[in-house]
C-alpha cells in the first residue's frame, strides 16, 4: 500500500468511516461464525446431514435482505445525508445485537436464524451508504487505496470475528459471558464513532422514495443493466461474492466433514483465508501504484481457478484418509502445507480481483445515482449468493461432495475468465504477450509520467515509424487503448491486421473525410489518437517525408502532441530498411515518451500554409526525438564496440592510401594493444597530443588514447610552430604521439625540434611498436574477441558527458582556441545528421579532410565508423588530381570538401570519376554558384552546403534531399535552439547564437585545464551574421569580424567575395580591410592574373550592388594561402597586406 493510502487512516474524512465499517463487519461475522460453530459442533437438535444444509440456509437468510431492501436503501442514501443514515443504522445494530445475545442464551437455532435475517437487513441498509459516501470523501486517485483499506478491514474483521465466534462454543458455558459484553460493546462503539463521520449534503434531494419494493428493485437493476460498462462491473463483483459465499459457507463443512478436523483446523483455515484476503486488498493499490485499472483482473481470475481446483484436489485426498485430526496432526501432513499455500494464493487473488472493481464502480457511476448503483450491485450480489446457496443445498442433497463443488466452481470460473479476456483483451492477453516480449527483447521505457499527465486529455500520440513492429510495442507497453490513424491499405501483414482485431484497436482512416469528422469526437472522449507522420516505415533509416493525409489529420486536431520515440526496432526482422548490415531477432528496444507540446500556427493562416507548417513541425519533431536525454549515449569506444556487434566484424571498415584495410576486429585489436603501451605515457585524464595524417593508424591511435583513459588532442601540423606551441600550452599537452615516417615525408622535423626544446615529449609510434610485449598482444587479442567484457574490466570514466577530444579552432582570424568536446556532443551531432541524411552500410565515404579538423574527425571519420559505413582516408585534400582517381577506385558514394577543394576536383576529374557518388557535402567556406553549376553540369551531382563550427562538433545546419535551397546553408539540425542578436549598422540578420546537445563543453582554461570558457548559460556565439527565411533556411552574410564600415555603412566582406567569385569563377579571392588615413579601405587579394578594378566596377553596377563594395586596391598573387582545413588563411592575408 502506498504511503498516501496509509495517511488516510489519520484523516477525519476517512478514519471514522473506516472504524465504523470495521466494527460493523466484525459484529456481523462474530455473530455469523458463532451461529455456524454452534450449528456444526454444539446443537443436538439437528442431524449431520441437516447441519450441512442448515449452515447453507443460514447464508441464504443473511443475504436475502440485500435482495429485498438494497434498492430502497440506495434511494434513501441518494436523498438524505449519508452520514446521518449511517448513525441511524448503527443505532439499529445496537438493538439487533442485544436481541442476538438473548437468542444465544436460549440456544435455539431457529430463533437465531431470525436474528441473522435482521443482521442481514442492517447490513443491506449500510452497504449502499458506505460505498457511495467513500467517493464523496476521497479524491479519485485515493479511491483505490481507500477501497483497499475498507476491504482489508472487512477481512480482518472477518478473521477476528471468526476466531472469537469459533471460541464461544469451544469454552462451554462461558459463551454468554464472553459474547454479551463483546457484541454490545462493539455495537455501541460503532455507533459512537459514527458520530464523527463528516456530513455530506444529499446527492439528490429530489429523489422520490418508491414504497413498492418489487418495483424499485426492478427499476434500479434495470437502469444499471442499460449501462453495459456498469453492469459488467456489477456482474464481476457478484461473481466474487458468489465464489466467496460458497467458500466461506462451506469452509466449516470442508474442515469438519472432508478433513475431519477439529474447530482448530476450521479456525486456522479461516485465519489464513481472511489474512490473505486483507493482504491482497492492501497490496493491490501498491502494485497498481494507486492507478484505477482492471489489468490484473484476468490473471487474478486465472489464479482463483488454479488454486481453487488444487484445493478441491487435495480435499479428495483428505477424504480418503478418513482420520480425525487436530491442528497439530493436520499441520504435520505435507499436503496440508500445500493446502495452506492454495488458500493464501486464492485469497490474495480475490483481493486483487475485487478492489479495482469496487473502485471502478464508484468512479463510473453518477453522483446523483451512485448509492442506487451500489444498491443494484448489492441486489445482484445477493441474487448470485442466494442462487449459489440454493444450488449448493441441492448438490449436497444429492450427495455431491464439497471438493467436487469447489472443482465445479473452478471450472465455471474459467468460463468467466474467457469472458473477461473477450471484454478486456488488453489485460490477460496483453500481460502474457508483454511478458513474452520482455523475455525476448530488452525493453526499457522512459517518460511514463508524461503519458499519465495526459490522462483524460485530448492527445495525439506522434510515433516515429521504424518497422512493422511499431504498433505491437506501442500496444503492449503503453497503458492505454488507442485510436490508430493509419491507412487500412498500408496494413499489409496479416499479423498486424489480426493485432488490431485482438486488441480492439480503433482504426481511423485519414483518407476518409467522414473519419476525419470523428477525430474530434474521439479526442473529446479522452482517447489517445496515435499517428505515424511518415505514413510508412522508414526504408532509409532517416526520417521520411510527412504523409499529407496524416498531416491533414494532425492540423485539424486541436489537442496536445505527445511524442513517442521508438529506437532499436529498426534493427529487427520486420524492419523495412532496404540496406542494413545485420538484422537482429531480438534487438534492444527503447520507448521514450517525451513531454507533451502543442503545434503552433500564426493567426488567420490559410489552410495551405497551415498544412505546410504542420509538415514542418512534425518533421522537426521526428528528427529531434532521438536527441532526448533518455536515449542512451556511450563513450566513443563503447559505441565502436557496439558497432562491431551490429555489423559484420570481418568486413573492412576503414582503408587508407596504403591499401591495407582494417576490419572492426583488426581496428579493436590495434586499439587495445596500443592502449596498453600508451597508458604508461600519461596519467588518467591527461591530454595527449596526436599529430598524424589521415591513416588507419591514426584512427587506432585516437581510440587507443581514449581506451588508455586519456584525452586525445588533435594537433594541426599545418600550423606554424608558434601556434602549435600555443595549443600545447593552452591544453597542457606534455606528450605528442606521431610517426617518424610521417615527420620525414611531411618535412616537419624543424617543428619537432622546436617542440622538444619546449620540453614537450615526442612519442613515435615506431618506438611504441617495439615496446609491445607478448602480454600486450594477448590482452589485445582477448579484447578484440570479447571487447565489451574487456572494456568493462578497465577502470575508466565511461560518462558520455566527459571530455572525449580536444580540437583547436582554425586560427584563421586569430590564435587557436582549445575546444573540449564530449562523447555526447559528438554522438548527438551524429544522430542529428543521420536523422536528415540516410547514410547506410552500402555507402562508402571518402574523407580527405584532416582529422585535426572538426568535420574531418567527427563527421568524416567517427560517423561512418560508428554507423557501419566503410571509410577511405586520404592524407591531404590538396591532391586535386589524385583524389578523383581514389574516389573512383574506392567506389565512394559520399565525399566532403570546401568550395576551393571541390572546384579544383571538378577541374581535374573525369566525368566518370564520381559515377557512384550520391552525396557531396560542402562547408567551411561559402559555396560559389559557379562550383554548384560545374558539379551539376559535369557530374550530374547536387552539392549540399552545410554550416558548422569546431565548437558545435561541428554541424549546425545542412541542406538535404528533403529540404534544399540553393545559396543557403540549409536548415538548423534537430535539437538546436537559436537566437539572432542585432548588430549595430547591420540592417539584415544578426549574430547567430546556438544551444544544443552538440555544443561544446567549453574552451579550455589554460590555468585550470578545464572547459570553463566560451559559453553563456549553454549558448554559444558563432560570431556569424546570418538571416533566416520563413521556411527556416539559414543564409550566412559573413563573420561579424569580417564586416567593414565603408562610408558609414556596414559591408560584408564575404558578400563582396561572393560577387567577385561570380565574375571570376575559376579563381580564388579574399577581401581584407586596411586602415588608411583613419578610414577602412577594402583590398582584394586574388590569383586571377587579369583582375582589374574597372571590370569590378562595371560588374557590380550591372548587379546593382553598391559602389562602396568595390575594393579600392587589387593584389594579384600566384596562390592564396590556405589552412589545412581548406579555408583561406585570412590571418596570413592580413600580414601580407600590412607588409
Amino acid at each position: 500500500m502506498s504511503t498516501g493510502s496509509l495517511k488516510l487512516l489519520t484523516a477525519r474524512r476517512f478514519a471514522p468511516l473506516f472504524m465504523t465499517q470495521f466494527l460493523s463487519a466484525f459484529n456481523d461475522n462474530l455473530f455469523r461464525t458463532a451461529l455456524v460453530t454452534f450449528i456444526t459442533y454444539q446443537t443436538v437438535v439437528l442431524s449431520q446431514d441437516e447441519r450441512s444444509w442448515f449452515v447453507t440456509l443460514s447464508l441464504g437468510l443473511f443475504v436475502l435482505p440485500f435482495f429485498i431492501f438494497s434498492a430502497t436503501a440506495g434511494q434513501l442514501a441518494d436523498k438524505y445525508c449519508k452520514a446521518k443514515l449511517i448513525r441511524i443504522v448503527k443505532f439499529c445494530e445496537v438493538l439487533v445485537m442485544a436481541l442476538a445475545v438473548v437468542c444465544f442464551s436460549l440456544q435455539n437455532p431457529y430463533l437465531l436464524l431470525l436474528v441473522l435475517f435482521l443482521v442481514g437487513t442492517q447490513s443491506a441498509l449500510m452497504t449502499p451508504v458506505k460505498y457511495s459516501i467513500l467517493s464523496e470523501h476521497l479524491k479519485q486517485e485515493e479511491l483505490i487505496g481507500g477501497n483497499g483499506l475498507i476491504e482489508a478491514s472487512t477481512f480482518i474483521a472477518i478473521l477476528i470475528g471468526t476466531i472469537l465466534g469459533g471460541l464461544f462454543y469451544s469454552v462451554g458455558g462461558t459463551a454468554i459471558l464472553i459474547g454479551v459484553p463483546l457484541v454490545l460493546i462493539s455495537a455501541v462503539c460503532g455507533f459512537a464513532i459514527s458520530q464523527f463521520i463528516p456530513g455530506t449534503g444529499p446527492a439528490n434531494p429530489e429523489q422520490r422514495i418508491d414504497k413498492d419494493i418489487i418495483h424499485v428493485t426492478y427499476q434500479v437493476v434495470k437502469e444499471v443493466a442499460e449501462k453495459p460498462h456498469l453492469f459488467r462491473l456489477v456482474l464481476g463483483i457478484s461473481w466474487f461474492w458468489l465464489l466467496g459465499s460458497v467458500i466461506l459457507s462451506q469452509i466449516a463443512n470442508f474442515s469438519a466433514d472432508v478433513i475431519h478436523g477439529t474447530t482448530g483446523v476450521f479456525s486456522y483455515l479461516l485465519i489464513l483465508f481472511s489474512i490473505s484476503l486483507g493482504i491482497g486488498s492492501v497490496l493491490c493499490p501498491y502494485v497498481t501504484s494507486g492507478k484505477v485499472t482492471a489489468k490484473y483482473l484476468p490473471i487474478s481470475c486465472l489464479f482463483i481457478s488454479v488454486f481453487l481446483f488444487d484445493t478441491a484436489y487435495l480435499g479428495s485426498h483428505y477424504a480418503q484418509l478418513n482420520m480425525p485430526m487436530n491442528l497439530n496432526t493436520f499441520l504435520s501432513l505435507p499436503m496440508s502445507w500445500r493446502l495452506s499455500i492454495d488458500i493464501i494464493a486464492l485469497a490474495i487473488a480475490f483481493g486483487f480481483y475485487i478492489v479495482p472493481l469496487y473502485t471502478l464502480l464508484q468512479i463510473d457511476s453518477q453522483d446523483m445515482k451512485r448509492a442506487q448503483v451500489v444498491a443494484a450491485n448489492s441486489i445482484v450480489n445477493s441474487l448470485f449468493m442466494v442462487v449459489a446457496s440454493g444450488v449448493v443445498i441441492i448438490l449436497l442433497a444429492v450427495n455431491i461432495t464439497i471438493p467436487t463443488i469447489f472443482a465445479l466452481l473452478a471450472v465455471l470460473n474459467l468460463f468467466v475468465l474467457v469472458y473477461v479476456c473477450k471484454v478486456l483483451p488488453h489485460t490477460l492477453v496483453k500481460s502474457c504477450l508483454k511478458a513474452l516480449a520482455s523475455t525476448c527483447f530488452k525493453v526499457s521505457i522512459h517518460g511514463l509520467a508524461n503519458l499519465e499527465q495526459q490522462s483524460n486529455k485530448a492527445t495525439v500520440v506522434v510515433v516515429n515509424h521504424v518497422s512493422l513492429w511499431d504498433i505491437v510495442f506501442i500496444t503492449l507497453y503503453l497503458p492505454e487503448r488507442f485510436v490508430v490513424a493509419m491507412n487500412p491499405l498500408k496494413i499489409e501483414r496479416w499479423l498486424i491486421r489480426y493485432w488490431f482485431d485482438l486488441f480492439n484497436l480503433t482504426l481511423l482512416d485519414p483518407t476518409d473525410q467522414e473519419a476525419l469528422k470523428h477525430l474530434g469526437d474521439y479526442l473529446e472522449k479522452g482517447y489517445k489518437v496515435v499517428i505515424f507522420p511518415e505514413g510508412r516505415p522508414t526504408t532509409t533509416g532517416a526520417v521520411m517525408k510527412i504523409d499529407p493525409e496524416v498531416s491533414v489529420l494532425a492540423s485539424r486536431a486541436n489537442a496536445d502532441i505527445l511524442p513517442v520515440c521508438l529506437s532499436g526496432v529498426e534493427h529487427s526482422m520486420l524492419s523495412q530498411l532496404r540496406v542494413q548490415a545485420r538484422r537482429l531477432y531480438f534487438p534492444e528496444i527503447i520507448i521514450d515518451i517525451q513531454p507533451p507540446r502543442k503545434l503552433s500556427f500564426a493567426k488567420d493562416i490559410p489552410s495551405k500554409a497551415r498544412l505546410a507548417q504542420t509538415d514542418q513541425q512534425l518533421y522537426t519533431l521526428l528528427t529531434t526525438m532521438k536527441l532526448s536525454k533518455n536515449m542512451p549515449y556511450r563513450t566513443l569506444v563503447d559505441a565502436l564496440i557496439n558497432a562491431k556487434k551490429k555489423f559484420p566484424f570481418s568486413r573492412p571498415i576503414v582503408n587508407d592510401a596504403t591499401q591495407k584495410p582494417l576490419t572492426y576486429f583488426q581496428l579493436l585489436l590495434q586499439t587495445f594493444v596500443l592502449s596498453r603501451a600508451i597508458k604508461k605515457l600519461a596519467a588518467d585524464g591527461e591530454k595527449v597530443g596526436l599529430m598524424m595524417p589521415n591513416l588507419n593508424t591514426t584512427v587506432a591511435s585516437f581510440f587507443a588514447i581514449q581506451t588508455a583513459g586519456q584525452v586525445p588532442a588533435m594537433i594541426n601540423f599545418t600550423h606554424g610552430i608558434g601556434q602549435i606551441k600555443s595549443c600545447c600550452r593552452t591544453a597542457n599537452i606534455k606528450q605528442i604521439i606521431t610517426a617518424r615516417a610521417f615527420i620525414a615525408k611531411a618535412k616537419l622535423q624543424n617543428i619537432i625540434d622546436d617542440l622538444l626544446e619546449a620540453n614537450i615529449n615526442i612519442v613515435y609510434l615506431e618506438d611504441i611498436r617495439d615496446t609491445v610485449s607478448i602480454t600486450d598482444k594477448l590482452c589485445g587479442l582477448f579484447g578484440a574477441l570479447a571487447p565489451q567484457w574487456y572494456y568493462s574490466l578497465l577502470d575508466l570514466n565511461r560518462d558520455p558527458s566527459s571530455m572525449a577530444v580536444i580540437l583547436f579552432t582554425s586560427g584563421s582570424e586569430g590564435s587557436p582556441k582549445a575546444v573540449a568536446l564530449s562523447h555526447r556532443n559528438i554522438q548527438s551531432n551524429r544522430d542529428q545528421l543521420t536523422s536528415r541524411i540516410d547514410f547506410n552500410v552500402q555507402d562508402k565515404i571518402f574523407n580527405s579532410l584532416p582529422m585535426f579538423h572538426s568535420f574531418g574527425l567527427t563527421t568524416g571519420t567517427i560517423l561512418p565508423l560508428l554507423s557501419g559505413v566503410p571509410l577511405f582516408l586520404y592524407p591531404s585534400p590538396k591532391h586535386y588530381r589524385q583524389i578523383p582517381q581514389y574516389t573512383y577506385q574506392f567506389n565512394a558514394t559520399v565525399m566532403f570538401g570546401t568550395d576551393t577543394f571541390l572546384a579544383q576536383y571538378a577541374k581535374y576529374a573525369h566525368p566518370y570519376d564520381f559515377y557512384r557518388v550520391r552525396y557531396v557535402f560542402a562547408g567551411a567556406e561559402k559555396l560559389r554558384e559557379a562550383t554548384e553549376q560545374l558539379w551539376a553540369s559535369k557530374f550530374g551531382l547536387r552539392i549540399y552546403q552545410g554550416y558548422g563550427a569546431t565548437e558545435t562538433a561541428p554541424a549546425l545546419s545542412n541542406n538535404s534531399p528533403m529540404h534544399f535551397k540553393s545559396g543557403s546553408v540549409g536548415k538548423l539540425l534537430p535539437g538546436i535552439e537559436y537566437k539572432l542578436v542585432a548588430v549595430d549598422g547591420v540592417d539584415r540578420g544578426g549574430t547567430l547564437w546556438v544551444k544544443g546537445p552538440n555544443v561544446m563543453l567549453g574552451y579550455l582554461d589554460e590555468a585550470t585545464g578545464m572547459p570553463t570558457k566560451g559559453l553563456d548559460d549553454g549558448w554559444y556565439n558563432t560570431g556569424d551574421i546570418v538571416t533566416v527565411d520563413d521556411e527556416g533556411f539559414l543564409f550566412i552574410r559573413g563573420r561579424a569580424k569580417r564586416f567593414a564600415k565603408i562610408a558609414g555603412e556596414m559591408v560584408s566582406l564575404m558578400e563582396v567575395e561572393v560577387a567577385i567569385g561570380e565574375l571570376w569563377s575559376d579563381n580564388s579571392h579574399a577581401v581584407a580591410v586596411v586602415e588608411q588615413d583613419g578610414a577602412e579601405v577594402l583590398h582584394l587579394v586574388t590569383d586571377y592574373q587579369g583582375a582589374s578594378r574597372a571590370a569590378l566596377v562595371k560588374y557590380f553596377s550591372s548587379c546593382q550592388l553598391q559602389a562602396i563594395m568595390v575594393p579600392k586596391k587589387i593584389h594579384v598573387v600566384e596562390e592564396l594561402p590556405l589552412l589545412g582545413s581548406g579555408k583561406i588563411d585570412f590571418k596570413q592575408i592580413a600580414a601580407m597586406l600590412n607588409t
